[in-house]
């Protein structure tokens, strides 16, 4: 029962996982053609004007931060995606890295606690030999 409802409860994140994946990776191409079609406008009106009259600064604006926000979305697209899809886990992921750090703390405990004990075992063997006299 209990790994029936597990699996229920996985499938059900993959199945949101692969929904939230699908949407933002949609999301995130209509931006990049948004911003290269901003990209191209201004530069088209950039080159219109150049012999008309003095360019303003609203299409050096706009293109430069077209080319940041077109840049950006292609160089940390994938990162974007990825992060959207791990969201509905998160909180396993969480559970995951304090159950990491405790395994991690108790590691420590154990290998303090031995390397005590190996101390002291190492101290009683020397205090042996100062009190055995040589025959």
């Amino acid at each position: 029962m209990g790994s029936t409802a597990l699996k229920s409860s996985t499938l059900k994140a993959a199945v949101s996982a692969e929904k939230i994946r699908t949407i933002s990776h949609s999301v995130i191409a209509s931006a990049e053609k948004t911003s290269l079609s901003a990209m191209r406008t201004a530069f088209y009106e950039i080159m219109r004007k150049r012999r008309v009259r003095p360019i303003g600064v609203l299409p050096w604006a706009t293109f430069g931060c077209s080319i940041a926000t077109c840049t950006g979305l292609l160089v940390y697209g994938d990162g974007i995606e990825c992060v959207a899809e791990t969201f509905p886990v998160a909180p396993s992921v969480a559970s995951l890295g304090r159950g990491i750090k405790s395994l991690h703390q108790a590691a420590e405990a154990v290998r303090q606690a031995e390397s005590s004990k190996l101390q002291r075992s190492i101290e009683s063997l020397l205090h042996r030999f100062k009190n055995v006299k040589i025959q």
